[in-house]
């Protein structure tokens, strides 16, 4: 899996953006929710948008996704606008995992993490369903709990389900200039906190085998940590982007989240922890 990535994404120079947004901007009944966002996502890069409560972080990821359509601006997916796939040729671009992913039936988890092959049906890309899913099982850590009904599963353990879906979805053997895409929402909010640092490195590890993700994350010192580009958002807006080291300040942060955040940094300036001043 890491020799396809890798022959995908030497085709793919890193300073390209695959996914990107131009002066994205949302309302809704009047009240804006994005005001001119503006970023570009890389393959090889683990991006991270952090921000407080209602800054617009859910929103920015609904029109990356194409799950919602801005008011004006654009986002593009392999240089093409979002909005202008179909369902399914998008699904075979990129997968999402959103903030909400409760299911309602008593589908088994095996099932449910079949489902990220659904767009895949019909194609050569078909022939590697069972191993896709048995992979993304045992990366999320579910493979013992798939003979059982989601339904009666915890909040974390339907959350992996979900992360294991979305892992499944990735194409086995991706086409040339085409490096898998993902997007999540919150993934590790109801995590016990060893799944939240094994899902984090997965994460940084597909990254670094040339996949592009996206990430919105709460928890500033993992944000920190493992992101490779720090996206700011407050009130709709970007405030701040580019590596944790330049972003996060104690300054900037505190301002933002309008309460003391400690930032501590080795001698090379690298950030090794963040949190609130307590």
């Amino acid at each position: 899996m890491t020799q396809t990535l890798g022959s995908a994404v030497s085709e793919v120079r890193r300073e390209e953006p695959v996914l990107s947004a131009t002066d994205l901007r949302f309302s809704i009944t009047g009240r804006q929710i994005l005001r001119g966002i503006t970023a570009a996502f890389r393959p090889g890069e683990l991006s991270v948008i952090i921000g407080p409560n209602g800054a617009g972080k859910s929103t920015l990821m609904s029109l990356l996704t194409a799950d919602a359509r801005p008011d004006s601006g654009e986002a593009m997916l392999f240089g093409r606008p979002v909005r202008r796939y179909s369902p399914k040729q998008a699904a075979r671009l990129r997968a999402v995992m959103g903030q909400h992913t409760a299911v309602s039936f008593p589908f088994l988890a095996e099932d449910v993490v079949a489902m990220g092959r659904t767009p895949w049906r019909g194609t050569p890309e078909a022939d590697h369903d069972e191993a896709a899913v048995a992979t993304a099982a045992e990366d999320s850590d579910v493979q013992h709990l798939m003979d059982r009904p989601v339904t009666v599963l915890s909040g974390g353990e339907r959350q992996r389900v979900a992360l294991a879906r979305v892992l499944a979805q990735r194409p086995v053997s991706p086409l040339p200039h085409r490096p898998p895409v993902l997007l999540l929402d919150e993934p590790i909010s109801a995590l016990d906190i060893r799944h939240q640092e094994r899902c984090l490195r997965l994460l940084r590890r597909l990254a670094d085998e040339g996949a592009c993700v996206v990430v919105v994350l709460h928890d500033l010192d993992a944000a920190a940590a493992y992101a490779d580009q720090l996206l700011v958002l407050e009130a709709g807006a970007v405030v701040a982007a580019g590596p944790p080291h330049q972003v996060c300040t104690p300054e900037l942060l505190s301002e933002v989240y309008r309460t003391p955040i400690t930032v501590m940094t080795d001698d090379d300036g690298r950030v090794l922890r963040v949190g609130p001043s307590r």
